[in-house]
């Protein structure tokens, strides 16, 4: 019987039932201000986004200058101009840091579905935007940026396909179309090669945990389109940054190397020679070693993934909560403003514990952020596919999150994987929760269950050794360890023997009795009975 998967994203890719009633009723109220909408200039772009976005956060426009350069603008939705700080919207965006978009196309989401459609830059209505505007010289580099609060009209949205296909050939009946996206993908190539990315060709931007490989090829077109977007947000990101440094609080994006390890050109060779061997598994455990995670500060550190020296998150204030704060640190800049002195600390002190809380995050290979599992209802939790379950499960485990409780009551009536077993027997003595879901689950011996596979992933991740083969019963017969229908079952836990004995079932194959026998292990390994068996596992 094959589980079905998670029900489809609504179109709008905000599903309703997930937020707190206080949050929908604050979104329900919320309108555009007629007299923002009347007092900043209009500006006019196009937006580039994958098929079907649940929301469009950027939009652009690109033109050549009189001197032989280019002219980037960069309009982002300015969702802060809708609603308070502190308020309910504000503090559950912050809880949930950002909206997570899973690979089932299933959105869980930062913000509620009346703000996103509200502030998202779709095309027709006209919208509140923060637009930066940038002027470089032929070879790329930028000379000038200005900042200010707009309206924004969307003339046209596409995916990257069409954007990379109008780019190559053209788009003669609509100028503005046609001159973006022209000149614009070859802005983005001058852009690309001005910024040395730590990884090799072949990777995506690296940014936050382990390299991303490109999965599958892409055509020349729809490569280019996205490139456009991933450059033009890039450069805005540093731009906004350098704008705002020194004169407001900001919360950089840092990405810095580990102490004592070699330098920037040196990393960037020694990856090139690995991702020439074919070595994206090496790349992997070197990058481990070589830089710490990226992550969120009010001190800049520079960022060694994208190869800059300043960089912010501001280009996707409706899915990221950084990039809500520094909107709001930088609307004060532009209308004027200033933090008083003696308040400068404790203002900088709040940024930290935002950054630390938003900072706190899976690598993408677990697949989920911290808190989200828990607006998952118990129905979808269970009719998940067992992949997509295990990653919830692992993080949340991992990390013993609020989430834990309703994760492991969906559990109780799933068929665990043995690796998801085994992590979750690692915190059996240092969380209730998960010893209470233990014993229940172990409550009745299923001989269709891996639990010898299930021990084996359990001495791994316990760097014990692997569990030895059961012996015969005759030669336990004959020493006296066990009736002649028993069998034995051996684990050496930190140099230490550990035992477990059971009687076979009439008939059993060998692999029957092994696999009853790591049960009884596995039970009396939950239960504690090796001794001090939680100090041998620290």
């Amino acid at each position: 019987m094959t589980r079905p998967s998670l029900p489809p994203r609504p179109k709008s890719g905000v599903p309703h039932h997930v937020f707190p009633l206080a949050v929908l009723e604050e979104a329900n109220k919320i309108q555009i201000p007629a007299m923002e909408l009347a007092r900043r200039p209009l500006v006019i772009g196009i937006s580039i986004d994958s098929p079907n976005p649940a929301e469009i956060d950027d939009a652009c426009s690109v033109r050549r200058t009189p001197a032989g350069g280019y002219e980037l603008t960069v309009s982002i939705a300015d969702p802060t101009a809708l609603f308070l700080c502190d308020g309910a919207t504000d503090m559950e965006a912050r809880k949930r840091g950002r909206s997570f978009y899973r690979v089932d196309d299933t959105c869980l989401p930062m913000l509620p579905e009346p703000l996103v459609k509200l502030a998202s830059l779709t095309p027709g209505n006209p919208k509140l935007a923060l637009t930066v505007v940038m002027t470089f010289d032929e070879k790329g580099k930028r000379l000038e940026t200005e900042v200010c609060e707009t309206v924004f009209i969307n003339h046209r949205a596409m995916d990257f396909s069409e954007a990379g296909r109008i780019a190559q050939k053209g788009c003669p009946d609509d100028p503005l179309v046609d001159e973006t996206l022209r000149c614009g993908g070859t802005l983005a190539r001058l852009l690309k090669s001005r910024r040395k990315d730590l990884l090799p060709e072949g990777y995506a931007p690296w940014d936050n945990g382990e390299p991303h490989k490109i999965a599958k090829p892409v055509s020349g077109e729809e490569a280019l389109g996205s490139l456009m977007v991933q450059e033009f947000m890039l450069v805005t990101n540093t731009a906004i940054a350098e704008f705002m440094d020194g004169k407001m609080p900001l919360l950089f994006r840092c990405h810095g190397v580990k102490a004592g390890m070699p330098a920037r050109d040196v990393m960037r060779a020694e990856l090139q020679r690995l991702f020439g061997c074919k070595g994206f598994k090496n790349i992997e455990k070197t990058l481990g070693v070589w830089v710490d995670r990226a992550c969120y500060s009010t001190n800049n550190d520079g960022h060694i993934g994208l190869g800059l020296e300043r960089y912010a998150h501001a280009t996707s204030p409706l899915r990221r909560y950084a990039d809500m704060v520094v909107h709001r640190f930088l609307r004060i800049l532009l209308r004027g403003g200033e933090i008083p002195k003696e308040e400068q600390m404790g203002v900088t002190q709040h940024l930290e514990s935002i950054a630390k809380a938003i900072s706190v995050t899976p690598s993408e290979k677990e697949g989920i952020e911290e808190g989200f599992p828990a607006v998952l209802s118990p129905e979808t939790l269970k009719s998940m596919r067992r992949k997509e379950f295990g990653k919830l499960l692992n993080f949340a485990v991992k990390y013993e999150t609020s989430a834990l409780p309703i994760l492991l009551e969906a559990a109780k009536i799933r068929k665990l994987a043995p690796i998801h077993l085994a992590r979750i027997m690692q915190k059996c003595f240092r969380n209730k929760i998960i010893a209470d879901f233990l014993h229940a689950y172990f409550a009745q011996y299923n001989e269709t269950y891996e639990y010898i596979e299930t021990l084996r992933q359990l001495c791994q991740l316990n760097g014990w050794d692997e569990p030895t083969c059961i012996e015969k019963k005759e030669n336990i017969a004959k020493r006296g360890e066990l009736p002649i229908d028993g069998w034995a079952f051996k684990v050496f836990i930190n140099g230490k023997s550990r035992r477990a004995k059971v009687e076979i079932f009439p008939n059993a194959t060998k692999e029957q009795a092994k696999n009853k026998a790591a049960f009884f292990f596995l039970w009396d390994y939950i239960r504690g009975q090796f001794g001090n068996i939680a100090k041998d596992c620290a």
